[in-house]
């Protein structure tokens, strides 16, 4: 038995969380640019699409059950794209300011959305008592 076996180095130890972004971080996922993501989604979506649907065409014959999966794969994806690059871009921009407004509105006792202050115990969590 190797060492590594010996001592269970190899054994995991259970599932370690990052720490939750800070108010910094949270606002500055707010803006987004807009500018160059528009054209970047729709050319890779037409890019797609085409040699897709080139694909189903230069196969037609030879694999004619294939090719008729793969065509309705690259008509719903077709579809995806057509609904959501333009609910995307055309709605109006997060308000941060609104939504932190809303929050303290519904949660009138956490000043900040993210709060570190302390960690929940498990009496503070209806339900999440010990069973033993």
């Amino acid at each position: 038995m190797s060492l590594l076996a010996a001592e269970g180095r190899h054994r995991w130890r259970g599932l370690v969380l990052p720490k939750p972004p800070d108010d910094a971080e949270i606002r500055s996922y707010a803006p987004r640019a807009l500018a160059p993501l528009v054209p970047a989604l729709f050319v890779s979506a037409a890019c797609i699409i085409f040699s897709q649907a080139l694909m189903e065409i230069a196969n037609f014959a030879i694999l004619l059950p294939t090719v008729l999966l793969f065509s309705a794969y690259t008509l719903i994806y077709f579809a995806y794209q057509a609904v959501s690059l333009p609910v995307n871009f055309c709605g109006r921009g997060f308000d941060l300011a609104a939504h932190e407004d809303l929050v303290n509105v519904i949660l009138p006792s956490i000043s900040s959305c993210r709060s570190a202050a302390s960690p929940s115990t498990s009496s503070e969590i209806p339900g999440a008592e010990s069973s033993i």
